[in-house]
């Protein structure tokens, strides 16, 4: 599988390609907008990067559209806290997750700050387009508001590293060995982190 974003002016499609054991390319959108295609599996991947360049301006129109009716759905009835869509219930959808968001961020730090041995001198929740998570010198760190939309091990991987960060302040060798000494399949996480890390602005 080979997975990218393939831009226009402002405008941006992320795709996926998969190689199957079907002789037909085939091409679908999913219901978060990004489009997946099929191709042969002796095809090389560039035929459906190139597929979606050509067809770039009747493709995209296409995404936005999905993006747009997916986002007024759960606008109107649910929203995602920890991986799991909720009844809205007509409350505002940013007040629903800071109180989600300050109450299991709260708690897992609780939990974690005897096991790693320090503790943030502050917590902050903020709403943030290129970082899930930020650890400063003075102790402090700060979380992404949208970080509560993704499943519990997601979240409770990215406040772990974080509070290691406040005994290393670097991704050095001994950085990430604290941190797999506490979590030990932390890589898998830290996959599914990076995978979605294009997506980051589509949540909320």
């Amino acid at each position: 599988m080979k997975e990218g974003t393939i831009k226009q002016g402002r405008d941006k499609i992320q795709y996926r390609v998969y190689k199957r054991s079907k002789k037909n390319v085939i091409l679908k959108i999913t219901s978060s907008g990004r489009v997946e295609i099929s191709i042969p599996r002796r095809s090389a991947y560039r035929i459906g990067e190139e597929l979606i360049r050509k067809n770039f301006e009747v493709i995209y129109p296409k995404v936005s559209e999905v993006r747009g009716i997916e986002r007024a759905k759960e606008e109107r009835e649910y929203i995602k806290v920890l991986g799991r869509d909720i009844p809205r219930g007509g409350r505002d959808r940013e007040e629903i997750l800071h109180t989600e968001a300050e109450r299991v961020y709260r708690k897992l730090i609780e939990e974690w700050a005897p096991r790693i041995g320090v503790s943030p001198q502050k917590l902050r929740i903020k709403n943030m387009k290129t970082a899930w998570g930020i650890c400063y010198s003075n102790k402090s760190i700060t979380l992404n508001l949208k970080l509560i939309q993704m499943d519990l091990k997601i979240v409770e991987y990215v406040i772990v590293h974080e509070m290691c960060h406040l005994i290393h302040m670097n991704h050095s060798r001994e950085f990430w060995e604290l941190v797999e000494r506490h979590l030990p399949k932390f890589s898998e996480e830290r996959s599914r982190l990076k995978s979605l890390q294009r997506d980051l602005n589509y949540f909320i």
